[in-house]
C-alpha cells in the first residue's frame, strides 16, 4: 500500500515537501476529499467500511443507595444494589430518573386544578418541582405525560383537566421525572457490581445517596462510526440473521411499536442507528457504509483508495501551480471526477438480482410494470 511520503516521491523537486511536508497537506485533503465525495455520488464500493453498531437490551436499577460523583472520570456508585447483575455494560447509553412509586397515590381531577397526592410519601423532598414533565405509569385511567405547576410535601399540582378521571389509591403507581442535576444521557466506560464509569469527565453533578433513583439503558439506537458518510443502496443486518433491516415505515409505526422485540427497521438519526422495535436481546449490526476518509496529517499515513488514484493525486499539485487564478480547483475537480468515473464505471460488475424474500417483500415503489 502506497504512503503520503510515495505521492511526494513522485512528484518534480521544484514540488518536493522539503523539511516541512506539511506545506501540501491541505491541497492533498482536498483531492483526497474531492476523490471521496464522487466516489460517494457515485455510490462506489471503492469508498467502503463495514458497520459493527452494538445495540442492547433495556437494562435498569432502582435504588436510594446510588450515589454521583463529579470526577476525572465520573462515577455512578451504589452499595446494596448490584450493577452487573442487572445487565449493565460497557457502551451502554443510560439515563437517570427521580421516581416515586406507591399504591398510596391518588388523582384528583377538576376545573380549577388537578391534583396527584401520596399519603406517605413527600414529593417535595423527593425532588419534584415546578415546570418537571412528570410520566405516571401503573395507574388505572391517567398515565401520561404532565407538567408540575406547583409542589407541595405530598401535593403535585398540575393544569386543570388534565387529568382523564378522579382515582382512588390502590395502583401500583409510578412517577418518574428527568434527573434534575444528572439526566443524562452517558455513556458507560467500564462497570462493575458497584461502580459504574462514565466515558464524560465532569459532566456529572455530585450528588450523595439518599434520593429514590432509576437508571436505565437506551435499547433504541446504536452509534455509527465517526466517519460514517451514509448507507447509500447498501442494506445493514443484523449480525446471526438471515435477513436485512428494513427502512423506517415511517413515524405511524414507530410511536406505535415501542415495546422490546425483534427489531426488523432502522432510522439513521444523525450518528445514530435507531432500530424499531427497540431490541430485546443484544445486537450487532453489521453491513456495508460509505466511509469518510481519514484527513492526512503525516507522510506515513497509507493513501486511500488502495492506489487506483495515486496518479491522479499527483497530478493535482501540476494543475494546481501550472494554472493560475480561481480556476485551478474547478479543473482540479473536473480532472478528478473523470479519473474517478473511468475506474469505478469499469471496477463492479453486478450478477442478476435475486427475487426478494418475504421478509423483504417487493419494492413496488421502483419495480418496471409492463
Amino acid at each position: 500500500m502506497s504512503t503520503v511520503q510515495n505521492i511526494f516521491d513522485s512528484l518534480p523537486t521544484r514540488l518536493t515537501p522539503g523539511d516541512d511536508p506539511s506545506a501540501l497537506y491541505p491541497l492533498l485533503n482536498y483531492a483526497i476529499r474531492t476523490i471521496a465525495k464522487r466516489l460517494y455520488r457515485n455510490g462506489s464500493d471503492v469508498l467502503r467500511g463495514e458497520l459493527s453498531v452494538k445495540a442492547y437490551k433495556l437494562a435498569d436499577i432502582t435504588g436510594t443507595d446510588i450515589a454521583f460523583t463529579d470526577d476525572d472520570p465520573d462515577t455512578i456508585a451504589c452499595t446494596t444494589s448490584n450493577f452487573l447483575s442487572d445487565g449493565f455494560q460497557s457502551g451502554m447509553h443510560i439515563t437517570v430518573e427521580l421516581y416515586h412509586a406507591d399504591d398510596d397515590i391518588s388523582f384528583d381531577e377538576n376545573d380549577s386544578a388537578d391534583t396527584i397526592t401520596t399519603a406517605a410519601g413527600n414529593f417535595e423532598t423527593a425532588g419534584f418541582a415546578a415546570g418537571q414533565i412528570i410520566t405516571v405509569s401503573g395507574s388505572g385511567s391517567n398515565d401520561g405525560t404532565y407538567q408540575i405547576v406547583s409542589v407541595s410535601g405530598g401535593v403535585i399540582t398540575l393544569a386543570a383537566n388534565v387529568l382523564d378521571s378522579d382515582e382512588d389509591a390502590g395502583e401500583d403507581v409510578v412517577i418518574s421525572v428527568a434527573h434534575p442535576d444528572n439526566p443524562g444521557p452517558f455513556e458507560i466506560d467500564t462497570v462493575d457490581a458497584t461502580t459504574i464509569t462514565l466515558i464524560s469527565t465532569d459532566s456529572l453533578t455530585a450528588v450523595a445517596a439518599g434520593q429514590s433513583i432509576k437508571i436505565k439503558s437506551d435499547n433504541t439506537y446504536g452509534d455509527l462510526p465517526t466517519d460514517f458518510w451514509g448507507l447509500g443502496n447498501f442494506r445493514p443486518y443484523i449480525n446471526g440473521k438471515k435477513w436485512r433491516l428494513l427502512p423506517s415505515p415511517g413515524e405511524d409505526y414507530e410511536v406505535k411499536h415501542t415495546d422490546a422485540g425483534q427489531s426488523r427497521y432502522y432510522r439513521i438519526d444523525g450518528m445514530r442507528i435507531n432500530v424499531y422495535p427497540p431490541t430485546a436481546s443484544d445486537i450487532t449490526i453489521k453491513g456495508p457504509y460509505f466511509q469518510k476518509p481519514t484527513a492526512i496529517a503525516a507522510v506515513a499515513t497509507t493513501m486511500p483508495f488502495n492506489e487506483l488514484f495515486d496518479d491522479a493525486i499527483a497530478e493535482v499539485f501540476m494543475f494546481f501551480h501550472d494554472i493560475s487564478g480561481p480556476a485551478n480547483l474547478i479543473e482540479i475537480e473536473k480532472y478528478l471526477n473523470r479519473a474517478v468515473d473511468d475506474i469505478t464505471t469499469r471496477r463492479g460488475r453486478k450478477g442478476a438480482t435475486p427475487f426478494p424474500t418475504a421478509q423483504e417483500g417487493v419494492d413496488y415503489d421502483n419495480a418496471m410494470v409492463d
